[in-house]
């Protein structure tokens, strides 16, 4: 029953992912936080392939990375994106 559920919550990414890159047209998507601290890149690559139906172009250049700081991320990304907001606000 687990690894349905993991399953499950790897589609439902891959669905959320593949929405998000066709409205961004995003280059690189990365997965970070806890699953992602412990699965790595084979996390990465398993909702990357869960994306690939969903997305209206596939993007030659498209990267589906795992973090590699972890389960600092989070704490990393609120830091650049508050420098980012203090140096344009």
């Amino acid at each position: 029953m687990a690894v349905e559920l993991f399953e499950m919550a790897v589609d439902t990414l891959g669905v959320a992912v593949g929405s998000a890159v066709n409205l961004l047209d995003l280059e690189l998507v990365v997965f970070a936080g806890g699953p992602a601290a412990k699965l790595g890149q084979d996390l990465a690559d398993r909702i990357g392939a869960a994306a690939g139906p969903w997305m209206l172009q596939l993007n030659p250049d498209l990267a589906f990375v795992a973090s590699s700081l972890g389960d600092d991320a989070g704490v990393a990304v609120a830091v650049a994106s508050g420098r980012a907001l203090a140096i344009t606000g």
